[in-house]
């Protein structure tokens, strides 16, 4: 665990390293609101996961401002094969927290729900 002494009995008094986000029905408060409030209070990295389009947007903070440093749009089967071989080999299917190198998630995984 990260941080123990952080974790108090009411839950955890620190700023976390990497969030997260689902996007939710009302869009503007992840995009805009939660967006400026975790650069603000310095969450490290910040992922904002667009489920009806596949994408997800991974935010790094870098001087106090939050840098984009990938978009990752997971393709179905019959989308990826459409690409041609180079834009095949160049895509990417796993997701890696800048904070936690040695950690790839599959996007996959991520998505799991969405493909059928």
């Amino acid at each position: 665990m990260c941080e123990p002494d952080k974790f108090k009995q009411n839950g955890y008094h620190g700023v976390p390293s990497l969030i997260v986000e689902i996007l939710s029905s009302n869009r503007k408060d992840d995009l805009e609101t939660k967006f400026k409030l975790y650069e603000r209070i310095g969450v490290g990295e910040y992922w904002i996961i667009d489920p009806s389009n596949n994408i997800i947007n991974q935010y790094v903070l870098v001087n106090d401002r939050y840098n984009l440093v990938e978009v990752y749009n997971h393709l179905l089967q019959e989308e990826f094969e459409e690409l041609d071989d180079e834009e095949q080999a160049e895509h990417k299917t796993f997701i890696t927290p800048n904070l936690f190198k040695e950690l790839d998630i599959s996007l996959g995984d991520i998505f799991k729900d969405t493909l059928y």
